[in-house]
């Protein structure tokens, strides 16, 4: 946000961990930016608390850094790391004193939610805040304890309160850490580039999946990195919505392209010949050594989703499937026919393998070249099975 200089800005401060930020810190502050007419709203990321991790383990830096990239995809909130770089302990009154001093002749408001309204008067030197702030309360109208609060704090130190009648969606920061680590999906939760952050990142998940993360970082090339994260986000869609196991769909995504990048010498260091297969599809089975050996993965239904990825299989499991599917339509993908894809994926495992295969086919008979005989049968198999119902 440029410094203005003009004695009419209305700055908005909505402060928080924003561990992670969502679309509930967003809809609150784009939905207060229009009540109470500010031309400004700050996303001021809270300092990392003396002698207490941060649930996750997730620094100050990386929070700016999602707060950032939630500016970017809205570019009326601005991130403000503001606090995080003040020496010693941070307080909020000295926060507006410095916001005022940056910003001569702006209206800085505070934006709280009614649960901290009603503990107003235990922050630091509430007096010298009260007195210096304006705070807009955002929450449900007509809510007794907080007008309650608001007017004695108006009595005692002549606080300048404005109640908004403005609430977001039930979601919290922890209930996405929760289903980021149990393998849920988060789409919709929170911004499209701060999910993919935090897969990229591997943050919030358990320390075991954590390393598999960063050995991956490590294997690939940042593209195929990219691209494997997004795979996950996929198929932990999918896996919601057809029953399967979050946990194996999140390790079959991570590892499924796990030798894309170094099929050859992988293949010959585990005694694998894939000389008479084409190029692009090596890297399935390869991959599944790979995962076993170099992973520590035994998990067979784990290990067979990533050889089948490429060319398919007889008697896929909808675990096969999913991960089929998801190197296919992850969000980073962009392609002719690829949202037909995803729709027909949204309606049924099989519609979606079936409309995969079938683009796949006619890409592959465009460009002069034959389909997979695994990938044949398995079409066969899978029509067969939607005749049955």
């Amino acid at each position: 946000m440029e410094r203005t200089k003009h004695r009419l800005m209305r700055l908005g401060i909505f402060g928080g961990s924003f561990n992670p930020v969502h679309m509930g810190h967003i809809h609150i502050a784009l939905a207060a930016m229009k009540e109470a007419a500010l031309s400004h709203m700050l996303l001021m990321v809270a300092a990392d608390p003396p002698h207490k991790a941060i649930a996750g383990g997730v620094s100050a830096k990386t929070r700016l850094e999602m707060a950032r990239l939630a500016q970017a995809e809205y570019p009326s909130l601005t991130a403000c790391g503001l606090e995080l770089f003040r020496e010693g302990k941070s307080y909020t009154a000295d926060t507006v004193a410095q916001l005022k001093t940056e910003y001569p002749g702006a209206e800085v408001s505070w934006l709280i939610g009614e649960d901290m309204l009603l503990t107003l008067d235990t922050w630091h030197d509430p007096a010298r805040l009260m007195a210096s702030t304006h705070f807009l309360v955002a929450g449900r109208p007509g809510n007794p304890g907080a007008e309650q609060a608001a007017q004695e704090f108006r009595e005692k130190f002549g606080a300048n309160i404005t109640m908004l009648h403005v609430s977001g969606p039930e979601i919290s920061s922890s209930s996405i850490r929760a289903r980021v680590a149990a393998g849920l999906p988060i789409e919709g939760l929170t911004c499209g580039n701060v999910i993919q952050y935090i897969y990229e990142k591997g943050l919030y998940l358990p320390e075991d999946l954590r390393a598999t993360v960063e050995h991956l970082k490590a294997e690939l090339k940042p593209k195929r990195f990219a691209h494997t994260m997004g795979v996950a986000r996929c198929a932990a869609v999918l896996a919601q919505r057809y029953g399967v196991d979050p946990a194996k769909a999140r390790l079959a995504a991570f590892l499924h392209d796990c030798a894309k990048d170094n099929t050859a010498e992988l293949a010959r260091l585990y005694g694998l010949r894939v000389e008479d297969s084409p190029e692009p599809i090596r890297h399935a089975p390869v991959g599944a050594a790979h995962a076993k050996w170099a992973y520590g993965i035994t998990d067979q239904e784990v290990l067979q989703a990533i050889s089948l990825h490429t060319v398919c299989g007889s008697n896929m499991t909808a675990l096969d499937k999913i991960i089929y599917l998801a190197d296919k339509i992850e969000p980073g993908r962009s392609y002719a026919g690829m949202e037909e894809i995803r729709q027909a994926a949204a309606r049924s495992l099989n519609e979606g393998m079936l409309s995969c295969i079938d683009h796949t086919a006619a890409h592959l008979t465009k460009t002069g070249q034959r389909m997979h005989p695994a990938t044949i049968a398995a079409r066969e198999e899978i029509q067969n099975q939607q005749k049955r119902g």
